[in-house]
């Protein structure tokens, strides 16, 4: 894992510089952005201020035009009434003026004019000393009278040895306020300054200053220098690198995101890829190690994938396997010549699970179970087949072996049987031939008579008797050889009654004696089952002669065998047929009969015959089922199918 991430440090290094270079252009930006916008800021209080001061000298320089437009002396006036209405006039064009004063060589003519609402006059001792330097210099004379007072004194061009000078009484924050705009008033603190910096009006009184953006200029009134200041209320700049940094902060939290998910995602690919590395190595020794051939093919039938075990059962490489071009040459064609089935495509059952024939390279057939599956790709289409061979060549020889040595019993259990009977045959087969023999000598005799050729007809009747009783003879020698060299099942239809008519004659050959019974109880005659006539003899033969054996210490009167026939309750197709008998019975539970092969309870028995029995029946399909026999006893049983209800199933 951890050599994986270093494979893709890159990965990381790439966003961690773009961060930091995003963080140090947002920084550069950020400062550029500052200066510029205190620059901009500056730029914009200095022109204002500029402009305001312009105005005011402006507006100083009107008042003083107008002060010397009101008349070269006293008698141009033509009385104080003509001084008033002129000092009204100039009030209204210069709306800081709150009086008016004019001041001539008589005292008599000292006329005054005061704006209604107005404060009080300012001190007589600065009127004096402004109106005399404006007098001994000829020119407009301007002294500060108090707190935003200011008097500016203009000489007046009369007659010679008739001096004059008007005075106007100014108010220096109207001054501001007629001259300075509203919003600039509004955008910083503007002050009136004297020579030494004392504070002589304010344009508002409610507008504070910053201290950021401040210019100072300098102004003349008349003869006096006072300095206009402007105080911003603009602080430094916040809206814009508060923007950049806001979004210099949001990016760089996004792009710490995308390395963290980034990172997420690296240790999550590293782990998939060291688990799938694990994954594959795992797998690889799983199908390394399994005895399984597995082999995967596309949909147009090339291999892809074959596993070692698939190789060895092929006797092929992996590449030799997947240069074959389909149809696979390892699967034996069918019986008819066609090629082998591809998956989906075969006859009968599964198609994706057959037995099949697997030719190897060097041309041995080996039976092999396939079984195949649809293969999907990560998108869910599918891209081909995924098959499991499974090699049953040994089972199949076992399976061989497992039935010729269940022939080979059946045969010797048969041979057993007839070993045992053999002196009963031998008892039963010189009846017909000692009757034979008797037959052939009276007709003998009685052709040899004098009356021979009278007695034809009755000689051919006993060579008749004769040739019945031969044929009699070969019969049970027949069955006896049929019974004997049978090899494997035929199932066909067989007659119950007469499979029990004539294999009874044996049963009773079995009975060993006077006092042993057989008992036959047919539900129904003429039953025809589906069955193999010899394995069906052979078990009737042995479960009989079991249960003879089983009722050797019973009392004579209780030795009976009884042969019977039933409808079965829950297959209506089938019959049952049984063997009861009146012994001690077995120490199994009802059920199937699940006698291990040569394990017996009678002395000197082999443990062979209920062994047969099963295997003879597996062989019909039917089971043998044991249980309680009514009044005791061991009662054995098993199903048969109907003949005509095969013939419609």
């Amino acid at each position: 894992m951890a050599d994986s991430l270093l494979r893709h440090r890159w990965r990381l290094l790439l966003p961690l510089i773009a961060i930091l270079a995003l963080l140090g252009l947002a920084t550069a930006l950020l400062v550029a952005s500052t200066a510029f916008e205190r620059e901009r800021q500056r730029q914009a209080v200095i022109s204002d201020t500029l402009w305001a001061e312009q105005a005011i000298a402006f507006e100083g320089q009107r008042l003083v035009d107008g002060l010397q437009a009101l008349g070269r002396s006293p008698a141009d006036f033509a009385g104080e009434d003509g001084f008033r209405r002129k000092a009204a006039t100039v009030a209204r064009r210069s709306p800081e003026v709150l009086a008016l004063t004019l001041v001539g060589d008589d005292p008599a003519r000292d006329w005054r004019y005061a704006v209604p609402g107005a404060p009080a006059a300012a001190d007589a001792g600065v009127l004096d000393e402004v109106t005399r330097r404006a007098l001994r210099f000829r020119r407009p004379a301007a002294h500060e009278a108090g707190a935003d007072t200011m008097l500016v004194a203009v000489p007046l061009d009369g007659p010679p040895g008739t001096p004059a000078v008007a005075v106007a009484r100014l108010s220096l924050s109207r001054l501001l306020a007629n001259t300075v705009p509203w919003w600039f008033a509004h955008e910083a603190q503007i002050t009136l300054l004297d020579e030494g910096g004392r504070r002589l009006a304010t344009r508002d009184a409610s507008v504070h200053g910053r201290g950021v953006y401040v210019h100072r200029i300098a102004t003349q009134v008349a003869d006096r220098s006072l300095y206009l200041d402007a105080n911003s209320t603009r602080g430094t700049p916040s809206l814009v690198p508060n923007l950049l940094a806001a979004a210099m902060c949001v990016l760089t939290l996004l792009l710490a995101l995308a390395v963290w998910a980034l990172w997420r995602d690296l240790r999550r690919r590293a782990a998939a890829e060291a688990a799938l590395r694990e994954q594959h190595a795992l797998r690889t020794a799983m199908e390394d190690a399994l005895a399984t051939g597995l082999f995967a093919r596309d949909l147009a039938g090339a291999v892809t994938y074959a596993n070692p075990a698939f190789c060895e059962m092929a006797g092929r490489s992996a590449a030799e396997l997947a240069a074959l071009s389909p149809p696979l040459a390892f699967l034996a064609p069918k019986a008819d010549g066609a090629p082998p089935a591809s998956a989906g495509t075969a006859s009968g059952g599964d198609p994706r699970h057959r037995e099949t024939v697997l030719v190897r390279a060097d041309g041995e057939h080996r039976h092999v179970l396939l079984q195949e599956a649809p293969l999907f790709d990560g998108a869910g289409a599918q891209i081909g087949w995924m098959a499991s061979v499974l090699d049953v060549t040994e089972q199949r020889r076992g399976a061989e072996f497992l039935r010729q040595q269940n022939e080979r019993m059946h045969r010797m259990s048969r041979l057993m049987t007839m070993g045992e009977m053999a002196s009963a045959l031998a008892h039963e087969l010189n009846q017909p031939l000692s009757a034979v023999n008797s037959y052939i000598m009276a007709g003998l005799n009685t052709m040899e008579s004098a009356r021979g050729l009278a007695r034809v007809g009755e000689a051919a009747r006993y060579f008749e008797k004769a040739k019945a009783q031969t044929d009699r003879a070969g019969t049970i020698i027949r069955r006896v050889r049929q019974f004997v060299g049978q090899a494997g099942p035929i199932i066909g239809e067989v007659a119950l009654d007469e499979v029990l008519a004539e294999l009874l004659p044996l049963i009773r050959l079995q009975a060993g004696g006077a006092d042993e019974r057989v008992v036959l109880r047919l539900d129904a005659p003429r039953r025809r089952v589906l069955a193999d006539r010899v394995l069906l003899e052979q078990v009737l033969l042995n479960l009989t002669k079991n249960a003879f054996e089983a009722m050797g210490a019973v009392p004579a009167a209780r030795r009976e065998v009884v042969i019977f026939t039933e409808d079965d309750a829950a297959a209506p197709d089938a019959i049952v047929l049984g063997v009861r008998d009146h012994g001690p019975g077995m120490a199994a539970r009802d059920g199937p009969v699940l006698a291990p092969s040569f394990a017996t309870t009678k002395p000197g028995g082999l443990g062979m015959g209920l062994a047969v029995c099963r295997t003879a029946l597996e062989l019909m399909g039917s089971r043998l089922l044991y249980g309680a026999a009514p009044g005791g006893g061991a009662e054995f049983r098993f199903t048969l199918r109907r003949a005509a209800a095969a013939a419609t199933g």
